[in-house]
């Protein structure tokens, strides 16, 4: 084994020693630390472990645990997402399948992101990204302080989220991959967390409209279009279960009119490794240096 696929070995035997160490203490002691939404959302397991146990899927609305938030959160946070991580854990103690189900995550969260990466760059510049970003940032606190299960599945693919919208926003043809790859991976997020295929679009939608005003390029929103209407078609089981639920008017959304947010300048003075509202102290580390190496060509 030549040096570099050593470094690539012993990053991933490393981090998985981490990740196992960690998950062996709390299995071992039956606790988790439950900072913030940790309860709701271990809720939502339970919720999808009894349904499943009883040979039905799990249903729209949660009428056995955490109803008095309000129905909306059914569908703001879709659960589908979730199931094969419950069915596959749901013979060990409530308590357990949550510990296994981040760990599951976290463990998923490293290799997508290794082998996203790693069809770019070195591989070992891969494995050391893979592990900064799996143990930093809202990585880490969902597997450490606050189990965020919808934001934590759209982690898991987040390098190949960015990597297909950088992709898709530089088409200069009609890509069927491309346009296959955008829907499955908007998939996944709008069967997470409803909002963020919403942030996502924003995202892609600056950069084509950008890419078509500067350089007349027309495919970049072709392929989106085409992309959108087959998210549309796997995404109407969601959007069914949207306009039923708003439609019914069951209890109205928690803290309904009471939205608040942080000040702007707090997302950098209240930063720490493992930030939920936040920058993270590696993303501002890490802007710091681009920003610093902003004119090298190298």
């Amino acid at each position: 084994m030549n040096s570099k696929y050593k470094g690539v070995f012993w990053v991933h035997a490393i981090f998985l020693l981490v990740v196992l160490i960690a998950t062996y203490i709390d299995f071992k002691s039956n606790y988790v630390i439950s900072g913030a939404d940790t309860f709701f959302h271990a809720e939502r397991i339970y919720e999808i472990r009894n349904a499943l146990k009883n040979g039905s899927f799990p249903g729209w609305l949660n009428f056995m645990t955490f109803h008095h938030v309000g129905q909306a959160i059914n569908g703001m946070y879709p659960d589908i997402s979730l199931w094969p991580l419950v069915y596959i854990t749901n013979k060990l103690s409530p308590i357990h399948q949550i510990i296994i189900i981040r760990a599951l995550i976290l463990i998923l969260t490293f290799f997508v992101s290794y082998v996203s990466i790693s069809k770019r760059f070195d591989k070992e510049n891969a494995s050391y990204v893979s592990a900064i970003y799996s143990l930093s940032g809202m990585c880490l606190r969902i597997f450490n302080v606050e189990l965020q299960l919808g934001t934590a599945v759209i982690f898991i693919f987040l390098f190949p989220i960015a990597f297909n919208t950088k992709d898709i926003i530089y088409s200069d043809k009609i890509d069927i991959k491309l346009i296959l790859n955008m829907s499955l991976l908007c998939t996944i997020v709008i069967y997470s967390h409803l909002m963020s295929i919403f942030v996502l679009y924003v995202i892609i939608g600056i950069g084509i409209i950008g890419r078509f005003i500067c350089y007349k390029k027309i495919y970049p929103i072709v392929n989106t279009f085409i992309a959108s209407l087959f998210l549309i078609l796997t995404s109407l089981p969601i959007l069914f279960r949207y306009c039923i639920i708003s439609k019914a008017g069951i209890q109205a959304p928690f803290s309904k009119n009471s939205v608040t947010t942080i000040k702007f300048i707090d997302i950098f003075s209240s930063s720490e490794w493992s930030s939920r509202t936040t920058l993270s102290i590696v993303t501002i580390v890490l802007l710091f240096i681009v920003i610093s190496n902003f004119k090298v060509k190298n």
